[in-house]
């Protein structure tokens, strides 16, 4: 079982310090400090990854468009090794736009 089922998810990461271990968490984005001009284009640039909805189970299908690409889709360039990036997923209910739930924020750092 996964998320909320039949519900909305809405993902993103960043790189920005200010996540760190000791951050206040009170960015734009469930406390995920990340710049709004970079939300908007990882939101509307790569839908399949960063937005989508999940099926009965609640498992997130991947593919916002309909187009049948799911989660999977070309990154480009990846970042440089040793950099962290942080990111979180938000869960809305499609039907009255209500924010059901939130994954931690979590850290990655790329070796």
């Amino acid at each position: 079982m996964g998320a909320v089922p039949a519900s909305i998810y809405v993902s993103a990461d960043t790189f920005p310090p200010l996540n760190g271990p000791t951050a206040l968490y009170s960015g734009i984005f469930g406390g995920l400090e990340i710049d709004l001009n970079e939300l908007t284009s990882e939101i509307s640039s790569y839908p399949p990854s960063f937005y989508g909805f999940t099926d009965a189970t609640g498992d997130a299908t991947g593919d916002a468009t309909g187009d049948g690409n799911g989660l999977l889709q070309p990154a480009g360039s990846l970042p440089p090794l040793g950099m962290t990036i942080y990111g979180t997923t938000l869960i809305f209910d499609p039907a009255i736009s209500t924010l059901l739930g939130q994954t931690r924020i979590e850290a990655l750092t790329l070796t």
